[in-house]
């Protein structure tokens, strides 16, 4: 288990990466954010061809703007998670 370092309740609510890490417990070394985006965008590509597969098996109309849309936020959050060591 990761020791929580001391932090002021104003730092909490700014959004980083070391605050991130602080609310997961994670005590380790960030990882390097091109590995991180690498990660995220073979993960995100995965997900949404399982999505699109799964689709036309079932025989439903895949939505572009709906893909499009899920899809960036998957990257996002999937860079952000992997950056911080919490995924």
């Amino acid at each position: 288990m990761a020791v929580k370092k001391s932090v002021k309740p104003s730092q909490i609510k700014t959004f980083s990466i070391e605050n991130l890490r602080y609310l997961f417990g994670v005590s380790e070394p960030e990882r390097d954010w091109p590995q991180s985006i690498a990660w995220a965008i073979v993960t995100t590509a995965v997900m949404l061809t399982f999505a699109v597969v799964v689709n036309q098996w079932i025989g439903r109309t895949i939505h572009w703007d709906w893909v499009v849309m899920f899809g960036s936020i998957a990257f996002i959050g999937l860079s952000v998670g992997r950056k911080a060591r919490i995924l």
